[in-house]
């Protein structure tokens, strides 16, 4: 496959479980790339930018074979074995459910996750420094951002005593992750409830009962399914009209009221450097897990003004872009 029509490929914004990207050539190292949601191009396009940093170009020295769950838990263990099968050399992964799968697969095969939240209480790991299995990558820090987010919302709504969160009830970090932002929020004197949404389709449900709670502001947290879904999201929660905290950078641009988080498609550029050093023979055991550095605040100021709010100017200061 020429790289042009890898990129016309690449603009659908996703690819099904069954299409292969890059399908398995000899000689060539085989790099597995396992979605649990959508496959989106932002994210493919940064690891496969990644790779080119390191020399390595799709279907000229590796192979590169993508496949995508849509959200669909059942689907994730199946696609992770026909990538073993494939004989991939590594996986590449995001999310607690696709690391779990693709380790339920293989306990040889190297893995690199370029999002998760806290892989030593998922038990992939069994330090930061030390992973000591056949699981290494990028984290999220999802606890200690959960309440950064909060003390935005406080910030920017002074008023604020209700927060709902928007949660996956299938994904394996929520408890670790409510233990760990509930104390802010209580230092915050804010309440807080968790409203669930497996899918696309359970936005505006769980919108509505938010808004039937009096929420004052939606949060929703790390997991693929917000992530690649920002637009139906927003427009949720615009529907409802509810101030809505999101995770990463580029879902200000579907209309979140702000986001503050991990630049995950930084992070998915950053895991082809895993990649480069397990080619050429380092072992994921000793590969040390690294935590991101930099985190980066967006406001959109045209969903502020459709929902009446007037954003603090310390707030439009520290922000790393404004969308007017």
């Amino acid at each position: 496959m020429r790289r042009r029509a890898v990129i016309t490929l690449l603009a659908g914004a996703t690819l099904c479980a069954s299409a292969a990207f890059g399908e398995p050539v000899r000689g060539r190292p085989l790099v597995g790339v396992l979605f649990p949601g959508q496959s989106t191009s932002s994210r493919i396009e940064a690891l496969l930018q990644g790779l080119r940093d390191h020399g390595y170009v799709d279907r000229r020295n590796i192979a590169i074979m993508i496949r995508a769950a849509d959200f669909d838990r059942a689907r994730l263990a199946p696609l992770a074995g026909e990538l073993v099968r494939s004989g991939a050399d590594v996986l590449v992964t995001s999310s607690s459910a696709g690391v779990l799968a693709a380790q339920a697969a293989t306990r040889t095969i190297p893995i690199v996750f370029g999002a998760i939240s806290d892989p030593v209480a998922l038990g992939v790991a069994r330090s930061l420094a030390h992973p000591g299995g056949n699981v290494t990558g990028v984290t999220l820090l999802a606890p200690e951002i959960a309440g950064k987010r909060l003390a935005l919302i406080k910030e920017a709504l002074p008023a604020a005593t209700r927060v709902a969160v928007l949660q996956n009830p299938d994904s394996a970090s929520i408890a670790s992750n409510a233990r760990d932002f509930e104390a802010v929020a209580r230092s915050l004197g804010l309440e807080l409830r968790v409203f669930a949404a497996a899918q696309p389709a359970q936005f505006d449900e769980a919108m509505a009962g938010a808004a039937a709670w009096s929420a004052n502001a939606v949060m929703s947290m790390d997991d693929p399914l917000f992530e690649n879904s920002p637009g139906p999201l927003a427009a949720a929660a615009a529907r409802h009209a509810l101030p809505l905290m999101c995770s990463a950078p580029d879902m200000a641009d579907a209309g979140c009221l702000f986001t503050y988080g991990v630049d995950i498609v930084a992070n998915w550029r950053h895991a082809a450097s895993f990649v480069d050093k397990i080619i050429k023979g380092a072992k994921p055991a000793d590969l040390p897990i690294e935590n991101p550095t930099r985190f980066v605040t967006v406001l959109n100021l045209k969903t502020a003004k459709a929902l009446g709010i007037t954003l603090p100017t310390s707030m439009l200061l520290r922000a790393d872009k404004v969308i007017e």
